[in-house]
Order: structure tokens, then C-alpha cells, then sequence
């Protein structure tokens, strides 16, 4: 909703978020928590305090009065409907968000580490730290003297864990995200700017805080006393120092701001991510398909390409040209001519480089697309600060959860919420990725399945049986582990001690055990159930699926034919009508109830019911899984991490 100004009336108060505070263990998920509220404060100038409101059986009661952006409540109860009062007008009421998005759930198992891998942009403050945006988990305050950040994320009222550029004027700090524009001040978040922009996905920061310009997806912005749009709607990769006193945009090549004048020579098909002026005769231009380029005169010249043809960053220190040369990693220049390069095997925390930025006297900060590190060139010295066990930002596959701790299996390998058993304490040694996860046995033996090979972890320690073929999905039924993927299913045979094949020799799209202990196989075309003996029976008369779920009721199935419900003695198909115009994505049952991640959001079945509360999911990407605990907790996973809901 926006506000608007120059003495005219003010409209509701906008962007309300209320969220509960994040658990300090998994026990602590589903109860009772505080809940911080967020609103738009007011830009240029305050609106003054307002008043929180929660809904009860009575009516709305007032549970804060002359609070500012920020406040956090006494604990309350999960499905709590919340409003802002201010000015006299009330919000639209907002549900507390229960759940913990990716970065939430690195945090909670990790919070000394990085809650996300990527990083996007690095801003030095002062000799002491920086701030770094992470591509999916949040904003993170380093110091350069200890390891633990300080992290700002959904629970500290950015509207996204997207962070991708940063600015820092005075007690200001701007953050674009991929769902707006957040002002901070004093560390809590006061203002957004979303729908007002030329597009709520924001990439670049130029200026000061009073003639502050915005680079989008699809445009730029430029906001003083108001937001005015002073480019079409175009990408806008960088807002960087220019020659003149002048601003200039990589934005179809490059443009010189205020007046957004192209700047002669440079290709307008030419994405520019950084300059560098340090010369006076000419100026280098970062590119993401050619390298780095030359404008001299007017005219352009290449000056390094990389195998990739991507560097994202320059930078000088002491004379010295540095580049983030994403595959090539970080590149130091003597003159025109590479000097050294630096990597995982230097010390990085990975091999692409995504950043850099001058640190304290004579240190880089470096960004990686696994972390963040502080690099000293004369001497090679490389402090690296680690990543969660399960960040956002990488992909998770699969988890295993008990009322103590949760094992996730993901594309860095297997890392564990919780104190890790001591029996098990041989796993997290298995190199990633990880695509299933699963304990046998109640508890005696855990299962850990990484495409060309099969862990068993034990007491004793740990197995390793290699495949014949790769694989990609893992179950226990009937006693055995079974393993799948694009050469049939396999059993393990305990005599023989390793995996034997089943008459299944298709390609497995999915497995899913049901109650009753027998295994269901998701093929192309049609479905196949199997018992403990390797027994099977196939069912043809359900659509050709991209995911199930076996349940008490039946075996659901969904794809592009929407979800259907095969019943196990007849064979026959039903289709789901409440989920007729929704996308399913993914399902978990237990004890006769079923829930759907859908295209609209996570809902109850068989009525459809919206859940509410739901964590942003949007960063999570492309959905690779969903799995209901028995503490009634869903996991979510997907290519950016783990997002978690308790039911």
C-alpha cells in the first residue's frame, strides 16, 4: 500500500510483516514464541509510533501501543492474525510467519556460521568489517577479528533473504533484495519499496541516502523526496563512480547519471558489472561474456578474457588490479599481464569468485559462491569464514528427522541439526552430493546414498558399498535399503552384502514407502508396487506422474494431469477436485491426512485449505522434495536450502 506525501492524507500502514522469533532448537518450533512486527515507518520523516493489535475471540486487543518498527511481543500462540494501527488508518491483517525459511534454518542449527553460501556484494566498513549480501541468505555484518557474523534476515525485517548489493551512508544502510528495497536504521528495518519500483527485483546501489539511485531487473530509479524512473525498463547490473563526478549505470552498455547520457564506445549488448579509473587515460569495464575491457578515447579494446568470459568485480589496492573472474577465481594483474590466481586450492572458501573489495590496509575481502574470506596478497594468508552445515543458497535433497536432530542430505554433503549421535559421527566425512538419507533398524544403522555409492554408518564405523549404477533415490522397506534411478531398483542383500537388481530394470522417477511397509516404484507411464520378497505388481491406469506419495489412503500421484489417487486393491485412478486449478509440487500424509505444496502455496487436504504462517518459499528455487517428521514438522527442499513448517 502506499503512502502517499506533500500534506495529503496518509494511507494504511504498509509492507506489515510479523514474525515469530526464530527457535534455538527443533523442540521449540511448534510452540509458543515472540513475534517481531515490521511496518513502513515513513520516508522522508517518521509517522510517529503506532499501535500492534492481535485478534482474539473478542475482538482485536492491543498488545503494543507507541511502538516503532521492529517491536517484539510477549510469546504468543501459533495462527496469530496480527494489525498495525498508525495515523488512524489499520493494515490489512497479517499472519504470524511460524515457520523458518532457508537462512532461518541454517541459523538455528549453525549460528556462528554463514547462513548462506553466495555472496553478491561486499562493503567495507572501515578497517574493521564489512557487510555481505548473500544471493539466499540474507545480510551479514563481518568482523575481521572473529568468526561469528551478525545476521539480518526475514526475522530482522528484510522482505527477502535475497540480498544482492548493499550501501552503507552513515547511520543508513540500503539493502536491495529480490522482493524490494529495505532502508535500515540503527539496525532495524523502517521502510520498503517494492510494487513503487520499476521492478521489486533489486541489483544495484549508487548515491546517498538523499539522492539515492536504484538499479532493478527492469529499470532505474532514482529516489530523493520521491521515486522517479529515469531509464526504460532494462537491466541495470552496477551503479559505480565515474569520470566527472559523475555516477555511471551499466545499463545497456554504460550510462553517466543524472542525465543518463550513453557513454560513448561502449557496446550497448554489453552487460558492465564494475570500472575501474584508476588510469586517467582510460577506463577498465567488467563484463560477463567478454572479460575485462578497455575505453580509451572512445574506443574499446579487450584487456583480459577468461575461459569463462565472466569477471563481476575490480578492484585496486596499493596499485594492484584485482578481478573476480568467476571460474577463474580471483585474478591480481602486473600491469596488462595476469600475475597470480586464487582459488579453493589457495585457501578460498570455493572456485567461483563473485567479489571483491578493499578490506583493511593491504587485505581483500573476497566473495565466493560458498562463502567469504579475507585475503592478504603479499602473503597468501586467506581467513575463510565456514559455511552453515545446510546454507541457503545450496541444494538439499533429502532429510531424516527425530525428535532430537535432523539429518539433511544435500549437494555439499550430509550435515546434521542437532548434537550429531555418536554413532553416526562417521557420516558427516561422506563427500557430497548427498541424494538420500534414511536409518534402518530403529537406529542401529543409518543409510547414506550418494550416487555412485552407498554408505552404511554404524557403530562400528563406516561401510561403503559402490553401485553398479548410479543412484539417485533411497528407502528402507521391509527390513532391506533399496536404491533407484536410471537403470531400475536394487536391493541390498544382507548375505551378499551388496545391492542385487529386481525385475524393475526402467528408469525410477521415485520411491515412496507406504504404511504397510510395501514399496512403491514411480515409473514412466505408470507405477509398480513392491513387497519384501521383490515381489511386484504394476499399475497402468494412472497418468504418467512426476512425483508421489504412498499414504493410508491410497498411492497419490501427481504431474501435469494434476494429483490423482490410486487405490491400492483395485488399481483404480481418482482425480483430486480440490487441487483442480493448482500445480502440485509436492506431498506428505500421515494417520489419513495429507498436505500439498502447490503453485498457491502449502495446503490441507482433501478440503484445499490454505496453511497459513508458511515461510517464503521463493528462494528456495526449483522444489526437489517435501518430508513430514513424526513430530509433525515439514521439511521443504529445493535448489536454495531447506525452509521448514511445523504443523
Amino acid at each position: 500500500m502506499l503512502l502517499v506525501w506533500a500534506g495529503l492524507a496518509l494511507a494504511e500502514p504498509g509492507h506489515v510483516r510479523a514474525l515469530a522469533a526464530p527457535p534455538q532448537s527443533l523442540s521449540e518450533l511448534s510452540g509458543k514464541r515472540a513475534v517481531r512486527v515490521f511496518w513502513d515507518a515513513g520516508w522522508p520523516e517518521s509517522l510517529g509510533p503506532a499501535t500492534v493489535e492481535l485478534k482474539t475471540p473478542q475482538g482485536w486487543t492491543a498488545i503494543g501501543s507507541g511502538v516503532e518498527p521492529g517491536w517484539q511481543s510477549k510469546p504468543l500462540p501459533r495462527q496469530s492474525l496480527l494489525r498495525v494501527i498508525q495515523g488512524g488508518q489499520a493494515s490489512a491483517p497479517v499472519w504470524a510467519t511460524w515457520g523458518l525459511d532457508a537462512q532461518g534454518v541454517a541459523k538455528m542449527g549453525w549460528p556462528e556460521l554463514l547462513p548462506g553460501a553466495e555472496v553478491a556484494d561486499i562493503v567495507a566498513v572501515g578497517d574493521q568489517g564489512a557487510w555481505a549480501a548473500l544471493l539466499e541468505g540474507g545480510l551479514v555484518l563481518a568482523d575481521k577479528t572473529a568468526f561469528p557474523v551478525q545476521t539480518f534476515g526475514s526475522f530482522e525485517g528484510l522482505p527477502s533473504s535475497q540480498v544482492n548489493a548493499v550501501l552503507v551512508d552513515g547511520e543508513r544502510l540500503w539493502v536491495a533484495t529480490g522482493d524490494g528495497l529495505a532502508l535500515l536504521v540503527g539496525g532495524v528495518v523502517t521502510q520498503v519499496w517494492d510494487l513503487s519500483l520499476s521492478d521489486p527485483w533489486v541489483q544495484a546501489l549508487g548515491g546517498s541516502s538523499s539522492d539515492l539511485y536504484i538499479g532493478t531487473y527492469h529499470g532505474l530509479d532514482r529516489l530523493q523526496d520521491q521515486l522517479t524512473p529515469l531509464l526504460a525498463p532494462h537491466s541495470v547490473f552496477s551503479i559505480t563512480p565515474g569520470r566527472d563526478a559523475r555516477l555511471w549505470a551499466g545499463y545497456q552498455g554504460v550510462h553517466g547519471l543524472p542525465d543518463a547520457e550513453p557513454i560513448e564506445g561502449v557496446n550497448p549488448d554489453l552487460n558492465i558489472w564494475d570500472t575501474d579509473h584508476h588510469d586517467p587515460t582510460r577506463v577498465l569495464l567488467a563484463t560477463d561474456t567478454v572479460g575485462i575491457l578497455q575505453l580509451k578515447s572512445g574506443l574499446l579494446s579487450e584487456f583480459w578474457t577468461p575461459d569463462s568470459g565472466a569477471v563481476y568485480a575490480l578492484e585496486r589496492i596499493r596499485g594492484v588490479l584485482y578481478a573476480a573472474a568467476d571460474l577463474d577465481g580471483l585474478v591480481s594483474f602486473d600491469g596488462e599481464k595476469v600475475q597470480r590466481h586464487w582459488t579453493r586450492a589457495q585457501g578460498l572458501p570455493g572456485d567461483v569468485v563473485t567479489e571483491v573489495a578493499a578490506g583493511p590496509p593491504g587485505r581483500l575481502w573476497v566473495g565466493t559462491e560458498q562463502g567469504l574470506a579475507l585475503l592478504r596478497p603479499e602473503t597468501g594468508t586467506i581467513a575463510a569464514w565456514k559455511l552453515a552445515g545446510a546454507p541457503a543458497g545450496i541444494g538439499a535433497n533429502e532429510v531424516s528427522a527425530s525428535k532430537k536432530g535432523a539429518w539433511i542430505a544435500g549437494d555439499l554433503g550430509l550435515s546434521h541439526i542437532g548434537e550429531v549421535p555418536r554413532r553416526y559421527k562417521d557420516a558427516l566425512a561422506i563427500p557430497g552430493p548427498v541424494f538420500g538419507v534414511a536409518e534402518q533398524q530403529a537406529g542401529r544403522s543409518l543409510w547414506v546414498l550418494t550416487g555412485d555409492d552407498a554408505y552404511r554408518v554404524r557403530p562400528s564405523g563406516l561401510e561403503r558399498l559402490p553401485l553398479s549404477a548410479s543412484a539417485q533415490h533411497l528407502a528402507i522397506s521391509g527390513g532391506s535399503a533399496w536404491v533407484a534411478g536410471e537403470t531400475g531398483l536394487y536391493r541390498h542383500d544382507g548375505g551378499l552384502e551388496r545391492f542385487v537388481p529386481t525385475p524393475i530394470t526402467d528408469p525410477v522417477l521415485g520411491l515412496s514407502v507406504a504404511p504397510s511397509g510395501l514399496l512403491w516404484v514411480l515409473l514412466d507411464g505408470y507405477l509398480s508396487a513392491v513387497d519384501a520378497a521383490g515381489n511386484r505388481r504394476d499399475y497402468l491406469k494412472a497418468s504418467q506422474g512426476q512425483g508421489l506419495r504412498a499414504c493410508s489412503a491410497g498411492t497419490f500421484v501427481w504431474g501435469k494431469q494434476g494429483l490423482e489417487l490410486v487405490n491400492v486393491g483395485t488399481g483404480d485412478v481418482s482425480v483430486y477436485p480440490a487441487l483442480a486449478d493448482a500445480r502440485v509440487l509436492e506431498l506428505v500424509c500421515a494417520q489419513g491426512d495429507a498436505w500439498a505444496l502447490t503453485s498457491q502455496g502449502l495446503v490441507a487436504l482433501p478440503e484445499g485449505e490454505l496453511l497459513y504462517g508458511v515461510p517464503e518459499l521463493s528462494t528456495l528455487g526449483e522444489i526437489r522434495g517435501m518430508h513430514l517428521d513424526e513430530q509433525a514438522r515439514i521439511w521443504i527442499l529445493g535448489d536454495g536450502g531447506v525452509a521448514l513448517y511445523p504443523l
